[in-house]
C-alpha cells in the first residue's frame, strides 16, 4: 500500500510517460485533421529572422509536402508546459466561483506516506479495503464480444448498473463512518450517490483509445452522448490510472452533505479546528466533573466530628481565613455543620489531585521498569466519549461492530435441558467450541489491522488465539452463582452445563480446580462489562510473542 521512493519515482515517470503519449496523440488527431501547407509565413514580413524556427521554407517540390509532425509536435509541447501554470491557477479559481463538491487534482498523489496523519490514513487505508469489490477485474484471456443494436447496449448497461449499485452498497456498509449516519439519510446518500458513483468509476474498465466500453461511442449524434463523452474521458483523463484518487472522489461523492433531504448534515468525517477545540473543552470539563464528584464521594464516606468554637471572636477569626469551606454557627458555642461541597471544590480538591498525579507517577514508572506492555486502568472505563481520542475511538468503535457477532442471543421464551452425562457435556462443549472458533475467524476479518498482517501471521495468531477466546469468552453465558453455563443453541433451546462435570472428567487431576479459579476470577474482573471483554479479546487475538510470527513487530 505504501511505495518506497525508488517505485514511487518509476510510478512518475510511467504516469508522465502516460500523459505525453496522450497528448501526442490527440495533437497528432488535430494535424491530421488540418491541411498541411507548403509553407508557413508569418504576418509581418520585417520579422522573418526572428521567426525562422517556426516556418517550414519550400525549397523544391518533393520536400515541400514533407513536414516533421514530431518537430511540430515539440514545439507545440514546449508551449503547453509554459501554459500549464497559467492553466491550474485558472481551474482552481473557476472551481471555487462555482463552488464545486469535487475538485480536479492537478498531480497524483504518490506518496501517501508523508501525506496523511494516522487518523487520515487509518481511514483512507478503511476505504481502500471496502473499495476492493468494486475493482474491475482484468484478464488477457476472456472471449469478447461486440454488441451492435441499441437494445443490447442498454440491455448490458443495466446489468452493469445493477452490479455496480450492489457493490456500493456494500462498500458503504464496510466503512465506519457510516454507522454515525441515521437511516434516513443512509438512503438517501445511496439514492443520489449510487448513479454518480457508477457512472464515475466506469472508467475503470473504460478503452481511451478506441473510446468504448462494449459498445463504441463515437456513432450516436446526440447533445447527451456528447456530453457524457467529454465526462468520461475528462475523468478518464484526471484520474490518471490512480485507482486510489478514484477511491477518494467514491467516498467525497457518497458522502455528500448537499444531498436533499438529509436529516443530519453537520455529520462530518473530520472534525475541523473550530470542531476539535469544542471537543477538547468537553472533554476537560467532563474529567474536572468525575473528579470532583470521586472526591465528593469519599468526603461523604468520612464521619464529619464536631467543631467546638468557644468564643464568637475566635469564630470570626476562623471563618475569615475558611469562611468558604465551615459553616459558622455565629449564636451558638458549637459548630455541627459542614459544608461538603464547598470543602470539594477547593483544599481537599487539590489536595488528592496532588496525591492522584504521585501515584499516577509511581504506577507508570514501576510499569515502565517492568517493561509492562498493558497498564492496570485505576478507574474503571465508564465514558468512552472522551476516553479515547478520535483515531482510538474509531478503533474500538470498529472492535465492538465486529465483535456483536460473538455475543450470545438471549431470550426469556426459551426451553432449557440440563446434561446429565460427560458424552452429553463434550458433545455440547464440541459445538459451541466450533461455533466461538468460526466466529473468532469472521471477527478477525472485519477488522483492518489484520489486512496489514501476512497470511503465514494470520494463521499463527487465530491457531493460539481462537482457544484462548473460546474459553475466555464462556463467562458471556456463566451463571456465577450457580457454578454453571446456558449454551443457546438456538433462538428456542439452550442445554445447561454444571461446572462439576469438569471435576468429572478426570477426578484425579487438578486442572478442573485451576480452570475454575481462571472462569470464576475471569467473571469478577469482566464485572458484565462487555466493553472490557472485547478489549481483552483484542488483546489476546493480536499478541506478538505467539511462536513463528514471521513480522511480529506489525503484530505489536
Amino acid at each position: 500500500m505504501i511505495m518506497n521512493a525508488e517505485e514511487r519515482s518509476k510510478r512518475r515517470l510511467i504516469i508522465e510517460c502516460n500523459r505525453l503519449k496522450r497528448k501526442k496523440l490527440s495533437n497528432i488527431k488535430q494535424l491530421k485533421k488540418t491541411p498541411t501547407p507548403h509553407y508557413y509565413m508569418d504576418s509581418a514580413s520585417n520579422s522573418s529572422s526572428d521567426n525562422q524556427h517556426n516556418i517550414v521554407t519550400s525549397t523544391c517540390a518533393t520536400s515541400s509536402t514533407s513536414i516533421s509532425i514530431d518537430n511540430v509536435y515539440n514545439n507545440i509541447l514546449d508551449i503547453s508546459f509554459k501554459s500549464n501554470d497559467n492553466c491550474n491557477e485558472k481551474l482552481y479559481e473557476r472551481a471555487f466561483t462555482l463552488g464545486m463538491d469535487v475538485m480536479s487534482i492537478a498531480r497524483p498523489i504518490t506518496d501517501y506516506n508523508t501525506t496523511f496523519n494516522e487518523l487520515e490514513g487509518y481511514k483512507f487505508t478503511e476505504l481502500i479495503s471496502a473499495a476492493n469489490i468494486m475493482t474491475a477485474n482484468v484478464s488477457t484471456n476472456i472471449n469478447t464480444s461486440y454488441v451492435y443494436t441499441f437494445e443490447d447496449f442498454l440491455r448490458v448497461i443495466d446489468v452493469r448498473r445493477e452490479y455496480d449499485i450492489k457493490n456500493v452498497v456494500k462498500v458503504f456498509e464496510r466503512l465506519m463512518c457510516a454507522s454515525e449516519i441515521c437511516e434516513q439519510d443512509k438512503v438517501i446518500l445511496l439514492k443520489y450517490g449510487a448513479l454518480e458513483v457508477h457512472c464515475m468509476r466506469s472508467i475503470t474498465y473504460y478503452d481511451y483509445d478506441t473510446q468504448s466500453w462494449t459498445a463504441n461511442l463515437t456513432e450516436p449524434n446526440n447533445e447527451t452522448h456528447i456530453l457524457f463523452r467529454d465526462y468520461v474521458n475528462t475523468m478518464y483523463t484526471e484520474i490518471d490510472s490512480d485507482i486510489n484518487v478514484l477511491n477518494i472522489m467514491t467516498a467525497i461523492v457518497l458522502f455528500n452533505p448537499y444531498r436533499p433531504g438529509l436529516k443530519y448534515k453537520e455529520i462530518e468525517m473530520i472534525m475541523n479546528a473550530e470542531a476539535r477545540h469544542r471537543r477538547r473543552s468537553i472533554i476537560e470539563c467532563n474529567r474536572l466533573k468525575r473528579k470532583n464528584l470521586a472526591n465528593t464521594h469519599k468526603i461523604k464516606e468520612i464521619p464529619a466530628p464536631p467543631i467546638i468554637c468557644t468564643e464568637s471572636s475566635d469564630s470570626s477569626s476562623l471563618s475569615s481565613s475558611d469562611n468558604h469551606n465551615i459553616l459558622v454557627s455565629s449564636t451558638s458555642s458549637t459548630c455541627t455543620s459542614i459544608c461538603v461541597d464547598k470543602i470539594c471544590d477547593n483544599n481537599l480538591v487539590n489536595t488528592s489531585m496532588t496525591s492522584t498525579h504521585d501515584s499516577n507517577e509511581k504506577l507508570y514508572e514501576r510499569a515502565f521498569t517492568l517493561g509492562m506492555d498493558v497498564l492496570s486502568i485505576a478507574r474503571p472505563i465508564t465514558d468512552y466519549n472522551t476516553t479515547f481520542n478520535e483515531l482510538e475511538g474509531n478503533r474500538f468503535t470498529e472492535l465492538i461492530s465486529a465483535a456483536n457477532i460473538m455475543i450470545p442471543k438471549l431470550s426469556t421464551n426459551i426451553n432449557k435441558t440440563y446434561v446429565s452425562t460427560v458424552e452429553g457435556f463434550l458433545r455440547v462443549i464440541d459445538i459451541q467450541r466450533e461455533s466461538d472458533v468460526k466466529n473468532v475467524v469472521k471477527v478477525f476479518k472485519r477488522l483492518m489491522c489484520a489486512t496489514e498482517i501476512c497470511e503465514q501471521d494470520k494463521v499463527i495468531l487465530l491457531k493460539y488465539g481462537a482457544s484462548e477466546v473460546h474459553c475466555m469468552r464462556c463467562i458471556t453465558y456463566y451463571d456465577y452463582d450457580n457454578q454453571r453455563w446456558t449454551n443457546y443453541l438456538d433462538d428456542n433451546n439452550a442445554v445447561i452445563l454444571s461446572m462439576d462435570f469438569v471435576r468429572q472428567i478426570e477426578p484425579d487431576n487438578e486442572t478442573h480446580v485451576i480452570f475454575q479459579d481462571y472462569v470464576n476470577k475471569l467473571y469478577n474482573d469482566i464485572d458484565s462489562d462487555i466493553n472490557v471483554l472485547n478489549i481483552m479479546t483484542a488483546i489476546v487475538l493480536f499478541n506478538p510473542y505467539r511462536p513463528g510470527l514471521k513480522y511480529s513487530e506489525i503484530v505489536k
